[in-house]
Order: C-alpha cells, then sequence, then structure tokens
C-alpha cells in the first residue's frame, strides 16, 4: 500500500508536532470543498498561522481518480479538525461541497457524488491504516465532531461551519473500522 501513495509533504512539516501513535483512535473523513487536488493540496502547502508558521491540513487527500496522496505523516499532528487533531488521522476526499459559496446561507448543500473511485481508494487507506494501528476505533465525519455555528455572508444568519463529507457521501460503502 505504501508505493501506491504519493508523498506530497507540507512545507511547515517540522513545525507540526510529533504525537505518539497509541494516542490517535479516530479517522476523520473530510471533503475539500475545492474543485481540484491541485487546488486542495495547494491550500494544505499555504502557511495560515503566522504565529505557529503552519497551516490546515490533513495526512492524507484522496482525488476523484482515487490517487492517494500524504500531505503529513501519521506521526505528526495535522490541523484538519479542531479539537481532535492530536488523537486522529484526517483523510480529505476531492469534492466541490459548498465551493465557492461556504458562507452562503442560501447555498448550503452539496450536489457532487463521490466516486467509486475515491470509495475504492478509501477502503484500501482504511485498511491498510487498521492494520498498522489496530488500536483505532472509529472512523467519523468531520461534520459531528465539528458543529461551531459562524455568521454566514448575508451577516445575520448563523450557519454550520462544517459539514463535509456531507449527506451524498454513502458511509454504508466503506469498511467498518471497530
Amino acid at each position: 500500500m505504501e508505493q501506491l501513495i504519493k508523498n506530497f509533504f507540507v512545507p511547515y512539516i517540522d513545525k507540526l508536532p510529533l504525537r505518539e501513535m497509541r494516542a490517535v483512535d479516530t479517522i476523520v473523513i473530510h471533503a475539500t470543498e475545492i474543485p481540484t487536488i491541485e487546488g486542495a493540496l495547494q491550500l494544505a502547502r499555504k502557511i495560515t498561522d503566522k504565529v505557529k508558521t503552519d497551516g490546515i491540513c490533513a495526512h492524507y487527500y484522496i482525488s476523484r481518480k482515487g490517487t492517494l496522496y500524504r500531505a503529513v505523516p501519521d506521526d505528526r499532528r495535522a490541523n484538519h479538525c479542531v479539537g481532535w487533531n492530536r488523537r486522529s488521522l484526517g483523510v480529505e476526499l476531492v469534492n466541490r461541497g459548498r465551493y465557492p459559496h461556504w458562507s452562503d446561507p442560501k447555498r448550503q448543500r452539496f450536489f457532487e457524488k463521490f466516486t467509486e473511485s475515491q470509495y475504492h481508494a478509501l477502503n484500501r487507506l482504511l485498511l491498510f491504516l487498521k492494520e498498522k494501528y489496530p488500536w483505532v476505533r472509529q472512523c467519523l465525519p468531520h461534520s459531528k465532531l465539528d458543529r461551531r455555528m459562524v455568521l454566514s455572508s448575508d451577516g445575520r444568519t448563523k450557519i454550520r461551519r462544517r459539514i463535509d463529507p456531507g449527506p451524498l457521501f454513502d458511509w454504508s460503502r466503506i469498511v467498518p473500522i471497530d
């Protein structure tokens, strides 16, 4: 499996804290809400925190064609899910989501389905990770873990900050982790 993963490490990798892998018990599934794998990887490489000199990134990315990319080694904490980064591995699947209307209160629906290739690659990755880290107990959607509300673009309405991977992600199609 390792040979199928393309390493595309973020440039601030040394700034991401090392962690004890025994503390990792969760895999978090995300949708990029960016239309291309190139755009998602470019965003992951961007430094967004000028104080800590790191950015928002997941460990793994899966393109629509099912190509697997690793942006952060498993033993480093990636910044993908507030409050869960220390104990989780993040997996992003390329999907438009609400792009580019993330904060528009009238456009909070996903329209793009995930591809067969993405489900296949995700299942291979999940089996690989479960074999490597048998103590991992759960695979959860980002939306279940990050329930924060933000002010929408109309300035009057609060909306969920994260709703990914969204209602079009078919959880019955992925291998069970527990």
